[in-house]
């Protein structure tokens, strides 16, 4: 048996050729770093590694509300 969540992002829209890249270590999106965004680029990261720790996976897909579906399987 498998638990699955789905979290989308209702914000700015997030170029999907950068997508995978945001679950590298200290990786913010330009677009978060025109805007003097607070943040190190670490919490998707340590999800990532926190999920697979526990047999899971984590992956991003467009969202419906424009910008990432982030889906947790565990």
């Amino acid at each position: 048996m498998s638990l699955c969540f789905r979290v989308d992002d209702d914000g700015s829209e997030s170029p999907v050729d950068q997508r995978e890249r945001i679950f590298e270590p200290f990786r913010r999106l330009e677009r978060e770093q025109d805007h003097g965004t607070a943040g190190y680029g670490l919490g998707l990261a340590i999800s990532t590694r926190a999920i697979a720790l526990r047999g899971g996976v984590i992956t991003v897909e467009d969202s419906p509300l424009g910008s990432a579906r982030f889906t947790i399987v565990l």
